[in-house]
């Protein structure tokens, strides 16, 4: 067998030495142009001049990208996939040999052993920061574009569409032209739109969707091809339909297409309807600016840190029987996530109630006790609001559950049981959502999980 032939890219102390085994005279002609005109800059290193070698071909001759990026892999990747080769290097440098690594990718294919995962898939509480989504997304199409582009711009397209809807377009004033800020970044509206709730769970799913699927087609699969090399999924609040929707990816770029924009619609709705379907009564300007100062402006969720379980459910007794003429105004232990850390919810107004009562119980932490006898110390917490629209996890939104679903279903936004390929695992339980026998059965779960 005849060596594969060397050829010299690059110019000064930014130069590799590539080792093609097909379409050589191609491959010298295109070194030369692209030696002449978009050689990195003298301190690239070799790996970078190669990935960039590789993207600048890519764009010309897609057989001889294909010659390129097999001599990369056989330069770089002998320890495993690309993303090991990079793990050493700068931040910066690293993303750019992906950017131009993955330009070829179309011309090798090369797949890659993947190990099995649980995925979880994060959401609600206010962790859903647009801004930082849009960040995301922009970073993984500039790194892995050529993989994904198809499935982005479908997807980009659906929340323009969707958006447009006569019942939610007032709340999408500004629009949600995901693929347009991406490509245009001085178009992006302002932070403070991208993260309303409206707006930012729409990007947080979106953004994980895209990674995972940039994962999965780097890993030579299908754009949902990922979702078979776990052993089950399983989401935080509105990641539940995250979940859900990679469970149900199928065995075509199609099937996971429509299972993406069903979790999309779906986020669409949970950021919209409780804002329309129970919206929110105001609170006291007193109240807020006392809670404003101490616990951050009243939300309709709260999240008390550092006190025991029972010391919360004392103080929510107490409220709770003091109002338990106004079903509107009760107060609910929404999660207990660690056994001192504890999320309630309710109407902003009550909550704002309920702040000041576990404030005067508790100290803040860090707060001088020492001239205190010690049995008569306050237990030190850390009481706040997260941003949140909708009293989720909690009777409240029992109005706006079947409202969801029935526009859901109106769009034909469901998850099949039975297309689901792995457990999906229920927030509350942790038992299997494909145990349920019909779509509606499974969408309503899904549904309620999140509300």
């Amino acid at each position: 067998m005849d060596m594969p032939s060397a050829i010299t890219v690059g110019r000064g102390r930014a130069v590799a030495q590539v080792a093609v085994d097909a379409h050589e005279g191609r491959c010298r002609v295109l070194a030369s142009e692209f030696s002449a005109r978009e050689c990195p800059e003298e301190d690239a290193g070799a790996m970078l001049v190669h990935a960039q070698f590789i993207g600048f071909c890519a764009a010309r001759d897609q057989e001889a990208a294909g010659a390129v990026a097999a001599a990369f892999e056989r330069e770089y990747c002998s320890a495993g996939s690309v993303l090991r080769a990079v793990e050493q290097l700068p931040g910066d440098e690293a993303r750019a040999v992906l950017q131009g690594y993955y330009a070829g990718w179309a011309a090798t294919e090369r797949r890659v052993a993947l190990p099995r995962a649980l995925g979880v898939f994060g959401g609600g509480l206010g962790c859903a920061r647009g801004a930082e989504c849009l960040a995301a997304l922009r970073e993984t199409v500039r790194v892995f574009g050529p993989l994904v582009a198809e499935y982005f711009d479908a997807l980009g397209a659906f929340l323009v569409r969707e958006t447009q809807d006569a019942y939610i377009a007032h709340i999408y004033a500004p629009g949600l032209d995901v693929c347009g800020w991406v490509a245009r970044p001085e178009s992006a509206p302002p932070a403070a739109y991208l993260d309303s709730e409206p707006v930012a769970l729409p990007l947080l799913g979106l953004a994980q969707l895209l990674r995972l699927a940039a994962l999965g087609r780097a890993a030579g699969l299908p754009l949902g091809g990922l979702s078979k090399q776990l052993d089950a999924v399983a989401g935080h609040s509105h990641g539940v339909v995250v979940a859900a929707a990679v469970a149900a990816a199928g065995d075509s770029d199609a099937s996971f297409i429509a299972a993406s924009q069903a979790a999309l619609g779906m986020l669409l709705l949970f950021g919209c309807l409780p804002q329309l379907v129970s919206p929110q009564a105001a609170v006291h300007p007193r109240a807020a600016a006392d809670c404003a100062a101490v616990e951050g402006p009243p939300t309709p969720m709260m999240v008390v840190t550092g006190v025991p379980r029972q010391v919360v459910e004392a103080v929510l007794d107490k409220y709770n029987k003091h109002v338990k003429d106004d079903p509107e105004a009760q107060v609910y232990l929404a999660a207990a996530e660690t056994d001192v850390q504890f999320v309630l919810s309710g109407s902003a107004r009550a909550l704002a109630q309920v702040a000041m009562n576990v404030r005067r119980r508790v100290a803040a932490p860090g707060e001088d006790q020492s001239r205190v006898p010690f049995l008569e110390r306050k237990p030190e917490a850390v009481v706040r609001f997260v941003p949140s629209l909708a009293p989720l996890h909690c009777a409240h939104m029992a109005v706006v559950v079947d409202r969801h679903l029935a526009y859901a279903a109106e769009k034909g936004w469901a998850f099949d049981p039975a297309a689901m390929a792995v457990p999906v695992r229920d927030p509350s339980d942790g038992s299997d959502i494909r145990a349920c026998t019909d779509a509606a059965s499974a969408t309503r779960r899904l549904v309620e999980a999140v509300y």
